[in-house]
């Protein structure tokens, strides 16, 4: 018998039935896509909680008779800081004029002058170290040029909440799809089997022995595995790859390159009694065997 024999018999019976083949093949890129995603929420949970610092507002405001070469000492020091970068400097003028953008009054007319101190605003990287961004600002807070360091640490901490609880409802609605995907892909290979009821029973008949039915089967659900596993890892590769272009790293506790295996051995494995059934099944209703367990 050719080599070829085996991978040329599988790709036959996959041609023979395509819409079949196509859906248990989205069923299972789906199936190992969400298997992708949810190995990066859980590898990322701790970086994309300290995500949310950037989102939480920070500045300093200066002391009035700030000099040029005090900013420029100030700036050198937020530049020399890991996980602090310094946003933009906003003078008196510019905060005046937001004001008056924002509510169509000139606080100078209201109140006889501008109020409004110069500031920094700070930006906090994105997936930084939370404890360290919060010392290297308490630092800041204490250099000459600055009187006062705002930011929220009950709005940080509201968020950081609101975080956990939406990567918990995403966790639980990434099991359920992974569960619904799990019964699309099972439905599907059933059918497959089904609609290849008639050429084992043909095959039976002309006396072809178990293994040699049996053995394109196994390569047929060993390709059906692998092949959307590598879409899913593909995709979900690209997808850390976009995250890491705009400083937010993902990662998995494991190399997602790990999931191939299980992969390419899952549908052998898993539906290994429903294939056996139906190949005795179709030695049974052949008439070559009086049994069904005789195969």
């Amino acid at each position: 018998m050719s080599p070829w024999h085996v991978p040329l018999e599988a790709l036959r019976i996959l041609a023979r039935s395509k819409v079949r083949a196509l859906l248990l093949l989205c069923a299972s890129g789906l199936f190992w896509f969400v298997v992708c995603q949810l190995l990066l929420l859980w590898g990322s949970s701790g970086s994309l909680s300290s995500g949310v610092f950037r989102q939480v507002p920070a500045d300093l405001y200066l002391f009035r008779d700030t000099e040029p070469a005090d900013l420029e000492r100030l700036r050198a020091t937020v530049d020399s800081l890991s996980e602090i970068e310094w946003g933009r400097l906003i003078t008196p003028q510019d905060a005046a004029a937001d004001f008056l953008r924002a509510f169509g009054e000139d606080p100078e007319e209201l109140l006889g002058e501008n109020p409004f101190p110069m500031s920094v605003e700070l930006r906090l990287r994105l997936g930084g170290d939370r404890p360290r961004m919060e010392e290297q600002l308490r630092f800041l807070a204490f250099q000459p040029a600055v009187e006062e360091l705002q930011y929220s640490r009950g709005l940080l901490d509201k968020v950081s909440g609101r975080l956990r609880q939406g990567t918990f409802i995403l966790l639980a609605l990434l099991l359920l799809l992974l569960v619904g995907v799990l019964l699309l892909q099972r439905m599907a290979w059933a059918s497959q089997l089904r609609a290849w009821r008639p050429e084992m029973e043909t095959l039976a008949r002309l006396g072809a022995p178990p293994a040699e039915i049996r053995r394109p089967l196994l390569l047929l659900a060993v390709i059906q595995g692998l092949v959307p596993a590598l879409a899913a890892l593909a995709c979900s590769l690209a997808l850390v790859g976009l995250a890491a272009g705009i400083g937010l790293p993902l990662r998995a506790p494991l190399s997602l390159w790990w999931i191939l295996l299980p992969a390419a051995l899952w549908m052998p494995l898993v539906e290994w009694n429903r294939q056996e059934k139906q190949l005795r099944a179709s030695y049974y209703d052949s008439g070559l065997f009086e049994s069904r367990r005789s195969v």
